[in-house]
């Protein structure tokens, strides 16, 4: 089987940034040390940390470190880490804090928040929070025109969110609010440059290959939006959080498989997906890009 690897496989620099902090804390920091949910939506990553003494725990602890997740969390739970008198370590990833500025801003302001995001996902809570309760959570265009009146609005997006959807969620927004003008309709386009590479290279990919295998947590948003990509592009879609998950059967027809990875897999998850493939089917070579990226 010949097995094209996107060239934007890897961690991306956030789900990096939080790892190492994780790590560090770990090497430095007395027990108990938690993070609030996961640090990120991959399993064998959360097992690792584990393994280092970093738990999950879904509740503020009595005591102890905490590292904020890299989804990062609402202004009131920090509140409460603070109260607790907690040691914090900040493993929000900058562009998401980036997100919680802009809300937090705009909302001062008087500006209705409008999110493209998804209901529950860790991202959108914490955005939500930094609205303060001034937010209104959209999942697409389709939802625009249930939006209350506003004299100013604002529209952020989750990071990882797909920017096609964002583009018409933006248009649908201006046909909602037709007579705000300025900066009374504010556009913020907030999805991680990171996520749009990945999509972007999803799509090229799905291109030149049979199929497609995106490696990453079942629980990803970004990961399962890879898989949403690869299928609008009209390639077979396969996700696989580990080599466990990969269908022999299923995939040993393709001569050609893409394969392409959440933000949040580490290269190593990549690396025994793509043992795996290569093992599979017929052989016909392979053409490697950045796999120790």
């Amino acid at each position: 089987m010949k097995v094209k690897v996107a060239r934007t496989a890897g961690f991306c620099m956030g789900v990096r940034r939080a790892l190492n902090l994780a790590l560090d804390a770990a090497r430095d920091c007395p027990p108990p040390i938690s993070t609030l949910g996961p640090l990120i939506h991959n399993p064998q990553v959360v097992s690792l940390l584990a393994s280092r003494g970093v738990v999950s725990s879904d509740a503020v602890p009595e005591r102890g470190t905490v590292v904020i997740r890299s989804h990062g969390i609402p202004p009131q739970t920090r509140a409460l880490l603070e109260e607790r008198g907690l040691e914090v370590i900040d493993a929000t990833c900058p562009r998401v804090a980036r997100v919680h500025g802009i809300v937090s801003a705009h909302r001062a302001k008087g500006y209705l928040i409008v999110v493209l995001g998804d209901r529950d996902h860790a991202e959108v809570l914490g955005i939500m929070g930094a609205a303060e309760g001034g937010a209104r959570l959209v999942s697409g265009p389709e939802e625009i025109a249930a939006l209350p009146e506003a004299g100013k609005v604002c529209l952020v997006a989750q990071t990882t969110s797909e920017r096609e959807r964002f583009r018409r969620t933006a248009a649908a927004l201006r046909q909602r609010y037709p007579q705000l003008g300025g900066d009374e309709l504010a556009i913020a386009d907030t999805i991680c440059d990171s996520t749009r590479d990945r999509q972007e290279a999803a799509r090229a990919l799905a291109r030149e290959v049979e199929a497609v295998v995106v490696v990453g947590g079942k629980d990803s948003a970004n990961t399962r939006r890879l898989v949403e990509v690869a299928r609008e592009m009209g390639a077979p879609a396969f996700l696989a959080e580990t080599e466990a998950d990969l269908d022999p059967r299923e995939l040993g027809r393709f001569r050609v498989v893409g394969l392409t990875a959440g933000a949040s897999t580490p290269n190593w998850m990549i690396r025994r997906v793509y043992d795996e493939l290569r093992r599979m089917g017929p052989t016909g070579g392979e053409e490697r890009k950045s796999l120790h990226r």
